[in-house]
């Protein structure tokens, strides 16, 4: 069997291109925001719609187009779904694109292989992540 770990610290994350990619396999279309405005600088939160998302900074993806702007994402329009780290389509996207271009901001994805028969679970340190048989 195979399965998707992340190998550096930071933690597991796909990039906007393998995301897409990701999404499209499952039938959906996704938009990338930017925030551009903060709370905590006195103004109201927003975020920009980005065309051509840059891999090594934290977008937000929707499964809704807002448009230009949005002041924020409704239940269910926020996309970054739980992966089982062994799903068919995950396997490809990263097969497809390789690590590097596949890996999100923080991640250096890898794909291991373990026996088919045994009962697995990834465990990890400050995101960097190693698979380990269940007793």
């Amino acid at each position: 069997m195979e399965l998707v770990i992340n190998r550096c610290y930071g933690g597991f994350g796909l990039s906007p291109e393998a995301l897409t990619a990701y999404a499209k396999l499952k039938g959906l279309t996704l938009t990338f925001y930017n925030q551009t405005k903060y709370e905590h600088g006195g103004d109201e939160k927003e975020y920009e719609r980005i065309e051509n998302p840059n891999p090594k900074i934290f977008l937000v993806a929707s499964t809704v187009n807002f448009g230009p702007t949005s002041k924020g994402f409704p239940d269910g329009s926020y996309y970054y779904p739980d992966i089982k780290r062994n799903d068919p389509d995950l396997l490809k996207v990263v097969k497809d694109l390789g690590s590097e271009k596949a890996s999100g901001s923080c991640a250096e994805l890898a794909i291991v292989e373990i026996p088919d028969d045994i009962s697995w679970t990834i465990e990890e340190y400050n995101g960097q992540e190693w698979v380990s048989e269940n007793y």
